[in-house]
């Protein structure tokens, strides 16, 4: 209740308040797209079928984040499925149909392990 009471007063003062309405005016809002499942893949995201994948193809629903899919590929050496999936899963394409569609913002997210120095930094993880 207590919640609800201060989003009511908030909402209030943001109608009421004529700095908050100077700012909302001057400010676009942000309508987004969210494209998650590209640079942090998770199988509810993006399972099957994803070709090229990032999950092994003979895996199981157990092999269900990014972390098992890594171990899964560094263990058969399978690692450039990773790097030819983020290249085809969100392109600009996908940005231009975004912004045609009137969206102004995007949140991507990545995991550390995309930023990651080495290889051996980013371990078990694909980095790039």
């Amino acid at each position: 209740a207590a919640a609800a009471a201060f989003v009511a007063l908030l909402l209030w003062a943001a109608a009421h308040d004529p700095l908050a309405a100077d700012w909302a005016e001057r400010h676009a809002r942000l309508r987004g797209v969210n494209f998650g499942g590209w640079l942090v893949a998770e199988r509810w995201l993006v399972g099957p079928p994803t070709v090229p994948g990032v999950f092994e193809p003979s895996s199981s629903w157990a092999q269900d984040d990014e972390h098992d899919a890594s171990l899964a590929r560094r263990g058969s050496g399978t690692t450039e499925a990773v790097s030819a999936f983020r290249d085809v899963f969100i392109t600009r394409a996908d940005f231009a149909a975004a912004a045609a569609l009137g969206l102004n913002s995007v949140r991507i997210p990545f995991g550390w392990w995309i930023a990651a120095p080495t290889d051996a930094a980013a371990e078990p993880y694909v980095r790039g």
